[in-house]
């Protein structure tokens, strides 16, 4: 197993939307991308899911961070085996 860790420090509301969201749109481009080729109803099912999935982190982390005042910590590890 290999760790990455893409993000550590304290970071302005904004500019932690900011990284948050652009995280997050990464990957639901890549399920939209995949989707204009996949003709299988099941995966076309699971990457909208991801969808969904990944716009719900995104909406809580988001209503999180604005409650914050100033400042928010973030840390992101990636974890590839």
């Amino acid at each position: 197993m290999k760790r990455i860790s893409l993000t550590e420090g304290d970071f302005t509301s904004r500019d932690a939307l900011e990284i948050l969201t652009a995280y997050i749109h990464v990957e639901i481009c890549l399920y939209h991308r995949k989707m204009e080729t996949e003709i299988d109803q099941e995966v076309l099912i699971r990457y909208t899911d991801s969808i969904r999935r990944l716009q719900k982190i995104l909406f809580e982390a988001c209503a999180y961070v604005d409650k914050s005042n100033g400042t928010v910590r973030l840390i992101s590890l990636v974890e590839i085996s």
